[in-house]
């Protein structure tokens, strides 16, 4: 398991395991301006196109970012309603068990809070806090949705992860989303930012679709 390499190489260098509060910033707007380019081809493809790089904060020294941009064919309700599936938000490859609490932030349309426990090869357990809504500012249409999320509490070996999709409608079969990704752990961090932005895509696809998600060997 990916994380569980993440964790024993974090536990040599440091010795200790802490959990650490983050606080998570009010709204639903995206994290910063996309910086990347919307798939190419015919039609609206289902596939991502996406740009990386790092930057620093004072606080926080470097992290890695990823931005991307991608179709899903379905409705924005669809898509929406599938957002409110954790598991299909949840980076399942890297977790041993999940734990759902909702309405956690009652001023947010949907909300809910994903506890997420490792096992392997020594137990570390960690928060994400998600929200999304409608943000169009229209009470008779739904046009354009926004999410953001943010791991909240837990293990000292995840300095930060941050995200937020833009969700735009396309028309009634089509629909854009806008992905930026921020990560700070022990590792290279891209690999893993992209191969879990990857599972979202394709878990939001199957969701949409009807399908059953992918399964893998966590189990989750």
């Amino acid at each position: 398991m990916r994380f569980g390499v993440l964790v024993f190489f974090s536990a040599v260098i440091t010795g200790c395991n802490r959990d650490i509060k983050s606080p998570f910033p009010a709204g639903l707007e995206p994290l910063e301006a996309n910086k990347a380019s919307w798939p190419s081809g015919a039609g609206y493809p289902e596939q991502l196109s996406c740009r990386s790089g790092t930057a620093e904060e004072a606080d926080l020294g470097e992290y890695t970012w990823v931005h991307c941009k991608t179709y899903v064919n379905h409705s924005i309700e669809a898509v929406f309603d599938a957002y409110q599936r954790p598991r299909v938000m949840t980076d399942r490859r890297a977790v041993n068990e999940i734990d759902v609490e909702w309405d956690v932030e009652p001023a947010y349309e949907v909300s809910y809070k994903v506890s997420h426990v490792v096992y392997d090869p020594i137990t570390v357990e960690f928060d994400y806090t998600w929200r999304h809504g409608d943000v169009d500012g229209y009470e008779d249409e739904f046009t354009e949705a926004g999410t953001r999320w943010q791991k909240t509490f837990g293990t000292e070996f995840i300095e930060l992860i941050r995200g937020s999709i833009r969700t735009t409608e396309v028309d009634e079969q089509n629909t854009g989303l806008e992905l930026v990704l921020h990560q700070k752990t022990a590792r290279e961090d891209e690999p893993l930012m992209m191969e879990y932005l990857r599972d979202m895509l394709t878990d939001i696809r199957a969701a949409t679709d009807g399908d059953d998600l992918p399964s893998y060997e966590s189990g989750v």
